[in-house]
């Protein structure tokens, strides 16, 4: 079930993309998608994930977010780089508004940005593979909102995840 709605003139502008930048396979190209943890309903201020993968050397993140807007994804991408090795060269999200509302400031900083194409999920199934695998799977589908919650989430996804699946996990 979606939780965002489309940002219809912004997206015509932005180049819609299939796999992955094969002319630039070089660090730092991310697949990005954010993981509700609304538990179903989308009333309210919940939790969510920002879910990063790069495709060329299977670097991935993920930073808990409290809500979808524009700001809190601002703040995840570049928390999310805090520890990354390679400097951010272009995003590639789902066709949600929280992405496509980035379309300007990506342009500013001079970073790539395209998207997947509507209703077609495969278009990100990197991404989508690693919410299964290093957030449903683990965190699950319940609803989180407290406080408490996202202080437990921000320490398990930085403290025990992320050393996981970048440094002891098989990528090839």
């Amino acid at each position: 079930m979606a939780q965002t709605k489309l940002g219809t003139l912004l997206r015509c502008q932005i180049p819609a993309l299939v796999g992955h930048w094969k002319a630039e396979d070089v660090p730092g190209y991310l697949k990005v998608d954010l993981v509700s943890h609304g538990g179903g309903d989308a009333a309210g201020t919940f939790h969510c994930t920002l879910s990063t993968i790069d495709l060329t050397i299977g670097w991935t993140e993920r930073v808990p977010l409290l809500g979808r807007g524009k700001a809190g994804v601002v703040a995840g991408l570049d928390r999310a780089g805090q520890p990354r090795p390679f400097r951010l060269r272009g995003l590639h999200p789902d066709t949600g508004s929280e992405f496509i509302n980035l379309f300007k400031d990506c342009r500013e900083r001079g970073i790539a940005f395209t998207r997947s194409r509507p209703h077609h999920t495969n278009d990100n199934c990197h991404v989508a593979q690693e919410n299964w695998a290093l957030v449903r799977r683990l965190i699950g589908f319940d609803r989180l909102a407290p406080p408490a919650q996202r202080a437990w989430v921000d320490a398990f996804s930085t403290d025990d995840l992320w050393p996981f699946a970048n440094c002891f996990q098989p990528v090839m």
